[in-house]
């Protein structure tokens, strides 16, 4: 059933606790170790990731309310208990898929990016959180979709070339009633439109001015 989940304005995420408490609010029950992680995650990406031109956010603050807490948004639209495998296509710094990594630790991951710097980047990033929930993949998009068709449970993107296709790819990797997920702007027609392929799930808002989620179902 499709629904609309609203975000009241934007999110403060200005200390920890602030993230912890959106990710409560979102039925997530992070231990010690899953809040360590994501404080690790957050941390790294601000001191490192605008210094290799792979992020603007240099703030932990930043990090957090930009990055972070926009990828908890797809628990308001995806029920993810049941889904085994993930790509983050576009990775860029990892902190989408990284932020599913751990707060979601049965998932497996894969990072996906063209750029050998992005790829660098997270392989060093993945080894400093000691993650094995991960693997970092150097390749083009329509590559992975070549080799792996049908393959993912879950297919996320964020800022991955225009809505009609980016869905065309995803929809490619997306295994048969496996689920889409694209970060995107609100008035993208693709987003809102979807495709004869997929069934629009959802659509919430992140908490981030012009940035909504979307949330398909592969038939």
């Amino acid at each position: 059933m499709f629904h609309v989940k609203h975000c009241l304005g934007r999110l403060d995420m200005k200390r920890p606790e602030d993230l912890l408490q959106l990710a409560a609010d979102k039925g997530l029950s992070l231990d010690a170790n899953q809040q360590q992680l994501l404080d690790k995650l957050i941390d790294w990406v601000a001191l490192r990731a605008a210094l290799v031109g792979l992020s603007k956010y240099d703030t932990p603050e930043a990090v957090r309310e930009r990055l972070i807490a926009p990828a908890l948004a797809i628990f308001d639209v995806v029920d993810l208990t049941s889904l085994r495998s993930c790509v983050d296509i576009g990775a860029g710094t990892g902190a989408l898929g990284i932020t599913l990594a751990i707060t979601i630790p049965y998932l497996q991951v894969d990072l996906v990016d063209r750029s050998e710097r992005a790829i660098r980047f997270m392989e060093l990033l993945t080894r400093h959180l000691d993650l094995t929930n991960t693997q970092t993949i150097f390749v083009e998009a329509d590559r992975l979709a070549q080799q792996r068709p049908n393959h993912y449970d879950l297919i996320c993107m964020r800022a991955l070339a225009d809505g009609q296709k980016a869905l065309a790819l995803a929809a490619r990797l997306c295994r048969s009633g496996g689920y889409i997920a694209a970060w995107h702007q609100p008035a993208d027609p693709a987003y809102v439109a979807g495709s004869l392929s997929l069934e629009r799930v959802g659509v919430a808002a992140t908490g981030v001015q012009g940035l909504s989620v979307s949330a398909f179902r592969a038939e």
